[in-house]
């Protein structure tokens, strides 16, 4: 299956003579700043609050020999690898093309307070990268493009759209004008008022921002001496954790499927909600 994404117009911004500041670093700013690339925008900046690019997309390098381990996103939500290639903007080079050599077909048991959920399991299908991660595929096929042109350790704390220009200053109190600005800040940060509007952003989107719900959660790997796990473990059974589905507390084999030719086990846990 092909999705043809993107479908972008290229040098469609090549007359754009303005200016464009992308809030944020994650996946959607990195891909945002690939888009104004490819349609020939020349003048933006990344604005990105920590050290780091990548957002809640993180690795651990290093843990198990050359096998990046995901603790930020981890899951390919598809049946094949294809939205993994169709996803980027600019195609890859011939030598780092991205072939079904490179995942596995992830389909573990699924046990519900060790009753074992036998149509989920062979329902539950994706796929899983073998030695690499969401990490290294944002920052080999994304982040590499438009690298250059991030600007770490600046916090937003304001953006003033009042007037013509948007002027967006940051804690340091450094203040940057743009004509346009993309704003990929997380839910979370909006909801918690991090940064401010000027003047506040419509009734309808404020309305939208807080009635979605974000439950906190936590995401840790450990690793074992030996191995006394199997598939994915849930610590409710399936009826209750239906009925409270954003409470969630999941064992899972890390390794399982990965290309690891050293005798390790690694133990996943994610919490989510109360």
């Amino acid at each position: 299956m092909s999705y043809d994404i993107p479908s972008i117009p290229e040098d469609a911004g090549k007359n754009f003579s303005g200016s464009v500041l992308i809030i944020g670093a994650g996946a959607a700013g990195l891909m945002a700043a690939n888009t104004l690339k490819y349609m020939k925008v020349e003048n933006y900046v990344v604005l990105e609050a920590s050290n780091q690019f990548g957002g809640r997309i993180k690795e651990a390098a290093g843990f198990v020999e050359d096998i990046p381990l995901d603790i930020g996103a981890e899951w390919i939500h598809e049946s094949t690898h294809d939205i993994v290639k169709d996803m980027l903007v600019f195609k890859p080079k011939e030598e780092e093309e991205l072939t079904s050599q490179d995942f596995f077909k992830y389909q573990p048991d699924f046990f519900f307070m060790k009753n074992k959920a036998r149509l989920l399991s062979w329902f539950y299908k994706e796929m899983k990268w073998k030695k690499s991660s969401w990490f290294d595929w944002l920052d080999k096929y994304v982040h590499e493009h438009v690298k250059e042109k991030i600007v770490y350790n600046s916090p937003v704390v304001s953006i003033d759209y009042s007037e013509n220009e948007v002027r967006v200053t940051t804690n340091s109190g450094k203040v940057y004008v743009a004509d346009k600005v993309i704003c990929t800040v997380s839910l979370a940060v909006l909801q918690a008022g991090v940064v401010t509007f000027h003047p506040d952003l419509p009734e309808k989107k404020l309305k939208a921002i807080s009635e979605v719900e974000m439950p906190p959660g936590l995401k840790i790997l450990i690793e074992m001496k030996e191995k006394f796990y199997t598939g994915f473990i849930f610590n409710n059974s399936l009826c209750k954790q239906l009925m409270h589905f954003e409470d969630l507390c999941v064992y899972y084999d890390v390794l399982e499927g990965k290309s690891c030719e050293l005798d390790k086990h690694v133990i996943g846990c994610i919490a989510t909600g109360s």
